[in-house]
């Protein structure tokens, strides 16, 4: 690799962010990056005179730092990436899943556990979950999610996509004037592919239309 090609790949991974060197007054450059520690973005450095800014990481990192920091980072990525058909499911999880239902639901509760253990086991699981309105089929499969970030040391990205209404997303990122609904879109459709665990939910609910079931 020539050294010019070298330095076009150092140049991509760097940033200015409107900060100026207080010495010689030229632009800062900081990694395009987040930190890995703090989630948030690092300090600068002048590329002219030398100038650092004082780190924004701090210098003792305690595996407990380390852990938030992770925790934020698989949480925001969750949040950011996932397709709701409203907020409510979020909160949803098994601590607040009521089996008093019936058999039924003590034996889907059992069911998502166990497939929440089998993914922090690295165990490849393809799952279906059926069942009648209202049972809490979403509830359950939000807490497989919620399950596995925690038990992983939320090592693990999730993303909960409800069918519906990503096919609404995507119907409204077609018209000429929605190219930020577009781009916002695409970026969606990549991560369910590279997301380590995804929930589709309510897909078959209703009758596709061709465009819905080229999708699928």
């Amino acid at each position: 690799m020539s050294n010019l090609e070298t330095n076009q790949g150092r140049l991509a991974a760097i940033e200015t962010f409107a900060e100026r060197c207080p010495d010689c007054g030229s632009l800062l450059y900081r990694p395009k990056g987040l930190s890995k520690v703090t989630g948030k973005k690092m300090a600068g450095v002048c590329m002219n005179c030398g100038y650092k800014q004082p780190p924004t990481e701090p210098k003792n990192v305690t595996p407990d730092m380390e852990k938030e920091a992770r925790k934020n980072r698989t949480v925001g990525y969750y949040l950011a990436y996932s397709v709701f058909s409203t907020d409510a499911i979020i909160a949803k999880d098994f601590n607040n899943f009521h089996t008093d239902g019936g058999l039924g639901q003590q034996q889907l509760k059992l069911f998502a556990v166990g497939l929440s253990n089998k993914i922090c086991r690295n165990e490849v699981v393809h799952a279906l979950i059926i069942g009648d309105t209202g049972v809490g089929k979403s509830h359950i499969a939000n807490g497989i999610l919620i399950d596995t970030q925690a038990k992983t040391g939320y090592r693990k990205t999730c993303l909960f996509i409800d069918w519906n209404a990503l096919m609404q997303r995507l119907k409204s990122g077609m018209s000429a004037n929605a190219q930020d609904v577009r781009m916002k879109n695409e970026k969606i459709m990549h991560e369910i592919g590279k997301a380590d665990v995804v929930v589709i939910d309510d897909l078959g609910s209703e009758r596709g239309s061709d465009f819905e079931r080229q999708t699928a």
